[in-house]
C-alpha cells in the first residue's frame, strides 16, 4: 500500500509542478480544447474532399489529464468526422436528424457524450481519493505491526 501511496503522491507533484516546468521544455500530460467522439460508423462510399472515411458523432471541448477526461465544457454538437485528418464539420440539429434518416440510423434531440466522457475522469479521481483516505486511515503502517509483534512477543516471554 505504500507503493500506491507514494504512487498518488508522484502524480500530484507531477499535476502540481507542470504549471512550473511548462517553460523549461518538459512534456506535460494533459490536453484541453476540441475533442470529438465518433457515434456512428458511415458507409464506405461516405468520403471526404480528400478521400477520407468518415464517421458521425459529436464534438465537444475537453480537460483531460494523463488521456483521462476531467471535465467538459462549452456546448456539445453533432458533427461528421474525417476519420483519418482529425478534422470535423459541425452539423445543426436539422442536418443532423435529415442525415440520421438518410443512412438509417437514430439521434436524440440533443447530443449526448458517452459514460467514458462524461463520468470516466471523475470517477477515477475519487476512486484515488478514496484509496488514499483509507490508506491514511484504516491501513497499519509497517513501524505500527513490528510494534504490536514486539509487544506480543514480550507478553508471551513473561
Amino acid at each position: 500500500m505504500k507503493k500506491f501511496t507514494l504512487l498518488l503522491f508522484v502524480t500530484a507533484i507531477c499535476m502540481v509542478s507542470s504549471i512550473s516546468t511548462a517553460q523549461a521544455g518538459i512534456p506535460i500530460f494533459y490536453s484541453t480544447g476540441a475533442n470529438y467522439e465518433e457515434q456512428v460508423q458511415l458507409p464506405d462510399s461516405i468520403t471526404s474532399d480528400a478521400g477520407n472515411k468518415m464517421s458521425f458523432g459529436v464534438t465537444f471541448d475537453q480537460f483531460s489529464i494523463f488521456y483521462v477526461p476531467i471535465w467538459n465544457s462549452g456546448e456539445i454538437q453533432y458533427a461528421l468526422i474525417e476519420d483519418a485528418a482529425d478534422t470535423y464539420y459541425i452539423l445543426t440539429s436539422e442536418e443532423a436528424q435529415s442525415f440520421a434518416e438518410e443512412f438509417g440510423f437514430t439521434i436524440d434531440d440533443e447530443p449526448s457524450l458517452s459514460l467514458w466522457n462524461r463520468f470516466g475522469g471523475k470517477v477515477i479521481i475519487l476512486l484515488l481519493i478514496a484509496a488514499g483516505l483509507y490508506s491514511k486511515f484504516f491501513m497499519k503502517s509497517d513501524d505500527e505491526e513490528e510494534t504490536e509483534e514486539v509487544a506480543s512477543e514480550v507478553k508471551k516471554e513473561e
